[in-house]
C-alpha cells in the first residue's frame, strides 16, 4: 500500500515538474513572440492550447527519417480549427483565367532557350518581395491577393527589370496551365515565378520549420502560395514555395515542398491549379503633375512662370505668361522682358534708366513668344 502511495506521489511529481516546464517554455514563447492576452483565464486557455501543440510537434520531430521538421511558430496558440478558419479561406472568384497549349510557354529571363536549368530561385535574382502576412495571419483573410501581388510584382521586375511600387503597376490578366502538369510547371518556373493552389489543411502545415514537405495531405485545394524556384538535395527534387504566413512561419517564410514524387496531382495537389500573370506591355508612364500659378480662375501659368497683366482697367483684364526671370509683359507685340526693362515702341525691350545699372547692350536678352 505504501508503494503504491509512494509512486502516486512520485507520478504527481513528475506532472508538475513538467507542467512547470510547459509554462517556462509558455512564457519563453510569449515573450518572442509578443504576445498579451486579455485576462489570466484566456492565458490559461492559451496555455493548455500550447501544450497540446507543444505535444504534437515533439511527436512529429521524433519521427525518424522524416524529411522535415516542425517547430513552435507564431501559431503555437491556436487550435487547428483556428487556424484553418483565420489562415486557409480561399477564393476563386479572381481565376479569371485562360488555359495555353504547352508550346506557349517562353523561358523569358531565365537566360536559356528550349533547355531547362538543373535549378531555379528567382529570389537570387532581385525578383521577389520581402515576405508578408495576411493581415498578421492571427487573422489571415484570403490567401489569393497576396500570392498574385507576388507574381504580379515578379513578373513586372521580369519584364521592365524593376521591382514596382504597386502604382502604375498593369497587368494583362492571368493565364493558367492545364491541371497534373508537372513539365509545364516547371517550364512557367522557370520562366517566372507562379502561383499555385495547395491543401494546407494538415496540422504539420500549421508548424511547418524546415525540409521537404513530403505530407501528409490532400489534394483539395484550400491555400494559395507562389512558387518561385526549384532545385534537389541529395537526389530529392523539390520545390520552393513562398507562403503568406509572416516570416516567423517555415524558413523565413518560405518552404520546401517534394517535387517529381509519382503522383500526378503532385504533394498537396501542387500541380493541379497553376495560374501566372501575363504582361507583354511595359507599365504605363505617370508624369508628376507640374506645379502652377493662378493669374485668375481662367488663366494659370505653369511652374517656373509668372503671371504678367498685359491690360488691366483698375484690375487687371488679360493675364499672360512669362518666365519669372522675365517677369515684365508688353501687349505688342506680345514678349516679356527681363528684370530692369520695360517695354518699348520701336524695340521690344529698353532699359528701364530709372530702375536699373544695366547698358542698352543688354536689351538683346529678350525672351519672345506666341501665345
Amino acid at each position: 500500500m505504501n508503494s503504491i502511495i509512494i509512486l502516486l506521489h512520485l507520478l504527481l511529481q513528475i506532472n508538475l515538474c513538467f507542467a512547470s516546464s510547459n509554462t517556462h517554455i509558455f512564457n519563453t514563447w510569449c515573450e518572442h513572440h509578443g504576445k498579451r492576452y486579455s485576462s489570466e483565464e484566456e492565458k490559461l486557455h492559451r496555455l493548455n492550447v500550447f501544450e497540446d501543440n507543444l505535444a504534437f510537434v515533439m511527436q512529429h520531430n521524433n519521427i525518424r527519417n522524416s524529411s522535415y521538421t516542425l517547430a513552435l511558430n507564431d501559431f503555437a496558440d491556436l487550435t487547428h480549427q483556428e487556424f484553418k478558419k483565420f489562415c486557409l479561406t480561399l477564393s476563386f472568384d479572381v481565376l479569371d483565367v485562360q488555359s495555353v497549349p504547352k508550346l506557349s510557354l517562353s523561358l523569358r529571363g531565365s537566360g536559356v532557350e528550349g533547355k531547362l536549368p538543373s535549378s531555379v530561385d528567382w529570389r537570387k535574382k532581385g525578383l521577389i518581395t520581402p515576405v508578408k502576412s495576411q493581415a498578421g495571419c492571427s487573422k489571415c483573410g484570403t490567401a489569393w491577393p497576396v500570392s498574385a501581388i507576388n507574381a504580379i510584382e515578379s513578373t513586372n521586375q521580369i519584364i521592365t527589370g524593376s521591382l514596382p511600387k504597386r502604382k502604375g503597376v498593369t497587368m494583362d490578366g492571368h493565364t493558367s496551365l492545364p491541371s497534373n502538369g508537372e513539365e509545364q510547371l516547371l517550364q512557367a518556373v522557370a520562366s517566372q515565378p507562379v502561383h499555385v493552389g495547395i491543401c494546407a489543411n494538415q496540422r504539420v502545415f500549421q508548424f511547418y520549420s524546415k525540409g521537404i514537405f513530403s505530407g501528409p495531405c490532400s489534394t483539395s485545394i484550400d491555400h494559395v502560395a507562389t512558387i518561385v524556384g526549384y532545385d534537389s538535395e541529395n537526389g530529392v527534387d523539390y520545390w520552393t514555395v513562398k507562403n503568406s504566413w509572416g516570416r516567423q512561419w517555415g524558413m523565413n517564410g518560405y518552404m520546401h515542398i517534394l517535387r517529381n514524387s509519382g503522383d500526378r496531382e503532385g504533394v498537396c495537389g501542387i500541380n493541379t491549379l497553376v495560374s501566372y500573370p501575363i504582361k507583354p506591355k511595359p507599365n504605363p508612364v505617370y508624369l508628376p503633375a507640374l506645379a502652377q500659378v493662378d493669374c485668375n480662375i481662367l488663366i494659370h501659368c505653369q511652374d517656373g512662370e509668372t503671371c504678367c497683366c498685359i491690360k488691366s482697367l483698375i484690375i487687371c483684364l488679360h493675364y499672360r505668361c512669362c518666365p519669372k526671370n522675365f517677369p515684365v509683359c508688353c501687349a505688342k507685340p506680345h514678349h516679356c522682358c527681363r528684370s530692369g526693362y520695360v517695354c518699348g515702341v520701336k524695340k521690344a525691350c529698353v532699359l528701364d534708366y530709372k530702375n536699373s545699372n544695366m547698358t542698352e547692350l543688354e536689351q538683346s536678352l529678350v525672351w519672345n513668344f506666341k501665345r
